[in-house]
């Protein structure tokens, strides 16, 4: 297993100032095995592990983004996302807006009836399908592109400290790291398949 992520803690911790007594078993066996004292105990590092960096960079976006877009413009996140996949794809229906962005029906269907009311958005039953069109009114795509500006100012922010090459790369790597997801989503706890498989056997 790969611990490039890892940082280590010794067997015998101090917690809260005092340290815990061992047992007899674990004495036995460490004066047996001296070398079992120094074994490491695997804690995420939270300034390396991948994941953690990500979610980290995504989540203070996010906020961010969130908190000048409503300030400025009286829109959120989700707002700003259908916004601007509406103005790339011009008609979308609410199953594509969920499907492309990850994101909950529930929180799209609010989302959507909220940009009707504003009239940001018309919604329209499609002929010959079981599908409703969004679409985005000239009020809509008004507020679109004074939206864009400030976003892609952000981006500009963000990006700053890289070259056009580094950010070609790191674009790159980004999207291989998205088409890894559901190789990542499919794995599970060794501990977890063992019981299964014991529950299983007659």
């Amino acid at each position: 297993m790969s611990t490039r992520w890892l940082t280590y803690q010794p067997l015998d911790l101090h917690c809260r100032g005092l340290r815990r007594r061992t047992t007899k078993v674990e004495r036995a066996i460490m004066t047996a095995c001296p070398e079992r004292r120094l074994m490491p105990k695997p804690v995420i590092d939270n300034e390396r592990y991948v994941p953690a960096l990500i979610n980290f960079l995504g989540n203070r976006l996010a906020a961010g983004a969130s908190n000048v877009y409503r300030r400025e413009f009286g829109i959120g996140v989700t707002e700003w996302r259908i916004l601007s996949l509406l103005a790339v794809e011009g008609t979308c229906s609410a199953q594509h807006i969920c499907q492309f962005f990850d994101l909950d029906k529930a929180l799209v269907s609010r989302t959507t009836r909220s940009l009707v009311k504003n009239d940001v958005v018309t919604v329209t039953a499609q002929k010959g399908k079981n599908k409703r069109a969004i679409v985005l009114t000239r009020a809509g795509r008004s507020l679109h592109d004074r939206v864009i500006k400030l976003a892609l100012q952000r981006e500009k922010v963000l990006l700053a400290g890289f070259t056009k090459e580094e950010t070609e790369v790191l674009i790159d790597m980004l999207r291989r790291l998205l088409e890894r997801v559901p190789a990542v989503n499919s794995v599970q706890a060794d501990e977890g398949r063992s019981t299964n498989r014991r529950k299983k056997a007659p």
